[in-house]
């Protein structure tokens, strides 16, 4: 008779099946942070809207001290 994956020596130990879990569950938890925040085209849009904002008053203080 053989043995299956899941049985003998090199076997994963419970703990390391839950710790590769918790590591699939961090990862996914990753994954849905940065599609959500892709699909959030408002935010998206208010944040390139902050950065256009900060480069023209940059600019109009670089163009008064010359």
């Amino acid at each position: 008779m053989t043995q299956s994956p899941q049985e003998g020596p090199n076997a994963p130990t419970r703990e390391q099946i839950g710790h590769e879990v918790e590591e699939a569950r961090q990862e996914l938890g990753r994954t849905v942070e940065a599609l959500a925040a892709k699909a959030d085209v408002k935010a998206r849009a208010h944040d390139r809207a902050a950065e256009l904002r900060e480069q023209v008053v940059w600019c109009a203080r670089c163009r008064c001290r010359a």
